[in-house]
């Protein structure tokens, strides 16, 4: 009974099975909106705009796929039918490695043994018994070990990995803030960041105005210790700092550089950043955002529009309580009196958007990749065979074990057996 339930449970068909099932739910997670994945605005709009498909969704598990209960059975049953399969599959063969199994090639008869050059696969490893291609054995195992490897290192990565968006404009700083990183992996990470980043060119290649070619950032990175080097950061070469990875994630626009003057006469620095496409780039441009500021407790609203022909230029409308307090027309130099501070407006500058990411199961992942490709080599080059003779005063047996398809060896089998029983 329980050896047949683990046969049931290493069988090909549930694997193919939990696969499918696998597959389907990862089509839904990248597809479906994903709450863990909405910033607090856009979860607020997805519940207002549709609330009955946000709750069926919710209700049956599907607006946060993968972290469900659901998700993680299946990816642990496919990792259990592999288990069981690799045991299946490593006694399979070392029963046909000692020749416990019933032999897939049988011949028998009387009088002296017949010779066996036709069927010779290797050097003779004890008396009459031979055998070749014994790392052939290990190829499926192997090809299955990868592919657990694979599932239990893309587990470990979306229970220890991290990774979230930012955006930095020329001339700008960042120094591990949270508050301006926008997770979308490990929420229950602590962002641990000993270093300090300052963005200072952006250079961006097009072709045909609307191709992206070329994206370079070029940082200075200081170490806590006070070091400073320069880095350049493009599309297939990140830059590696305390313990994370920085990629572009190829989102680009302008950013509006500001003095914030407090009323002490104190200025901070503040950069509104504002998206543009990719087809824009290096062109007139003129784009609208609004957006939320504040001085303490004090909500102001503001509408800005950020043109540039010969040279920048904001149209900026600021309102508190529903009332306008300022507008204006800014250039480069301009200051706008808001009343509880003043914004000096100092022109734009390029941003980039980064990916931060720190994702140690990846050279497990690697190595999980390395071993199914090696497996699958082993099984598809590799054919194991094993041929005993087995003599006695009466006559002589010969018994041969191959793995399944070996057509080679039935073919040559055929022939000696046929050239035996003919003699």
């Amino acid at each position: 009974m329980l050896k047949s339930l683990w046969r049931q449970l290493a069988s090909h068909n549930l694997a193919l099975t939990l696969i499918g099932l696998l597959l389907l739910a990862v089509a839904a997670g990248g597809t479906l909106p994903q709450t863990n994945r909405l910033s607090p605005e856009q979860l607020s709009a997805w519940f207002s705009e549709w609330p009955i498909a946000s709750a069926v969704l919710d209700t049956v598990g599907l607006s946060n796929v993968f972290g469900s209960w659901w998700f993680l059975l299946l990816v642990l049953l496919l990792l259990l039918n592999m288990a069981a399969g690799i045991s299946l599959s490593i006694s399979y063969r070392l029963a046909q490695y000692s020749g416990a199994r019933q032999p897939r090639y049988l011949l028998q008869g009387e009088g002296a043994p017949p010779d066996l050059a036709l069927l010779m696969v290797g050097r003779q490893k004890e008396d009459r018994v031979y055998r070749r291609g014994l790392l052939g054995l290990i190829g499926t195992p192997l090809f299955h070990l990868g592919i657990a490897l694979i599932v239990l290192a893309a587990l470990w990565s979306a229970w220890e990995g991290y990774g979230a968006h930012f955006e930095l404009s020329q001339g700008e700083s960042y120094a591990g803030q949270t508050e301006r990183l926008k997770t979308d992996k490990g929420w229950s990470h602590t962002v641990k960041f000993d270093a300090l980043l300052r963005l200072d060119s952006v250079h961006v290649e097009m072709k045909d105005g609307k191709y992206l070619i070329d994206l370079k950032a070029k940082f200075s990175v200081q170490s806590k210790e006070g070091r400073i080097r320069h880095e350049v950061v493009e599309t297939n070469k990140p830059l590696a700092i305390s313990g994370y990875r920085l990629y572009p994630n190829n989102t680009m626009g302008y950013s509006a550089v500001f003095d914030r003057i407090l009323p002490s006469g104190e200025r901070r620095g503040l950069f509104i950043h504002f998206q543009a496409p990719i087809s824009s780039w290096g062109k007139p441009y003129s784009l609208e955002r609004n957006l939320p500021l504040e001085f303490g407790k004090i909500p102001l609203f503001s509408r800005m529009t950020l043109s540039r022909d010969k040279t920048e230029r904001l149209a900026l409308s600021v309102a508190k309580a529903g009332k306008e307090i300022a507008k204006g027309e800014l250039e480069p130099g301009d200051v706008l009196d808001l009343g509880e501070y003043k914004l000096q407006f100092r022109g734009a500058v390029p941003w980039l958007g980064f990916y931060l990411a720190s994702d140690r199961p990846m050279w497990m992942f690697f190595c999980a990749n390395v071993i199914t490709l090696l497996g699958y080599l082993l099984h598809l080059l590799i054919r194991f065979r094993r041929v005993e003779i087995v003599t006695s005063e009466t006559g002589w047996q010969v018994m041969a074990w191959t793995m399944r398809d070996d057509d080679q060896f039935d073919q040559r089998w055929q022939q000696w057996s046929a050239q035996v029983l003919g003699r």
